[in-house]
């Protein structure tokens, strides 16, 4: 496999997370069908204190609604799966 770009952080909407109250949770890349594992799939977890939300967060108006994801790994990013 040839690597092209590794990425340590990624972001995801704020309101995907808003109401996820577990400890840790499994960021999956990579994936086309989540209904069986791809030789491109990547599975990384990653905890509590590596979600940051803006917290100008407005959960009414959809405003500020980012976080951001810290990886304890790099994601690996190839032909197949690209930023």
């Amino acid at each position: 496999m040839q690597y092209i770009k590794k990425v340590k952080k990624e972001c995801t909407a704020l309101n995907c997370l808003f109401f996820c109250r577990a400890k840790s949770i499994i960021v999956i890349a990579g994936a086309h069908d989540l209904s069986q594992t791809e030789t491109t799939t990547q599975f990384i977890e990653i905890t509590e204190n590596d979600i940051f939300q803006d917290p100008n967060y407005d959960a009414n108006l959809l405003t500020f609604d980012l976080s951001v994801l810290k990886l304890p790994q790099p994601l690996i990013f190839s032909g197949t799966l690209f930023f």
